[in-house]
């Protein structure tokens, strides 16, 4: 893709091919932003799928097709409202005093500045941010180190050949995942996920307790299901874990890389 860039610069998009399927590269972010945004009920199925052997994966919001791709995505765009966004602002300036401190307090010794690893250190940062705005799990990642959330991310960065395969199948030649019984997460993860989940939906009350206004991502989950229940849908735990995790992934990472790449052209 870097390549690819790189050689047709200034071109809005290039053609190539993904084995035997023709496929369409978009270099234009304006083109991009209405794929994605103003033009998305046009582009509404998917060509990656994770298949049948693996619920968590072939359920998330990036791998499901019409017509649940419409009622999951119609429902969760509630939660990324301006209004909900700036009341996620003390959250994130809370997390932002301790990523300076950490970072003060890993420098104030003089001499040679260590090794930060700048992506680990951003990864800790949007690890607390994500578990607290997103899940109400108190994460304090940066003071310690280590927290539940810190666990659930780490898993899901854990990378290997078996990892590396799946995805490639996912992406670009989904018929394989069914034969081989691929997957996006890996067991282990989900399981442990599936754990902190159904912990804290139970802290919450459950998913009888009426929702009024969802708070954050976890809240919108459970007013989804208690919708589609009203509506004769059935909405399952499943389906509800694959939209946590997938929003875990995506926020998290590229938030800590997009951080790391600011800081370096700062620095």
């Amino acid at each position: 893709m870097h390549q690819l860039y790189n050689d047709f610069k200034g071109a809005p998009y290039v053609g190539i091919w993904l084995f035997w399927r023709p496929a369409l590269v978009v270099n234009s972010p304006e083109i991009a932003r209405r794929v994605l945004v103003k033009d998305a009920d046009v582009f509404r199925n998917r060509f990656l799928s994770s298949g049948k052997s693996d619920p968590i994966g072939g359920l998330n919001i990036f791998t499901i097709n019409d017509p649940l791709w419409s009622s999951v995505r119609r429902r969760l765009t509630t939660v990324f409202t301006a209004a909900k966004l700036r009341s996620l602002q003390p959250i994130t300036m809370a997390k932002t005093k301790n990523l300076i401190k950490r970072i003060t307090d890993d420098t104030k010794n003089g001499g040679p500045v260590p090794d930060l690893r700048a992506k680990n250190l951003h990864r800790l940062y949007t690890t607390d941010v994500v578990g607290e705005a997103v899940f109400g799990v108190v994460s304090d990642c940066l003071i310690s180190s280590d927290s539940i959330m810190r666990r659930v991310t780490r898993e899901l960065m854990a990378f290997n050949f078996q990892r590396g395969l799946s995805w490639s199948s996912i992406f670009f030649f989904p018929e394989l995942v069914d034969i081989f019984k691929l997957s996006f997460f890996t067991k282990h993860t989900m399981e442990f996920l599936r754990k902190v989940f159904r912990s804290v939906i139970e802290q919450r009350g459950g998913y009888e307790k009426p929702v009024k206004e969802p708070r954050d991502l976890l809240d919108a989950l459970i007013k989804i299901k208690q919708e589609a229940a009203g509506d004769n849908e059935d909405i399952s735990e499943d389906l509800l874990l694959a939209q946590a995790a997938i929003f875990l992934l995506g926020g998290f990472d590229s938030s800590g890389s997009a951080l790391t790449l600011s800081l370096y052209e700062l620095a």
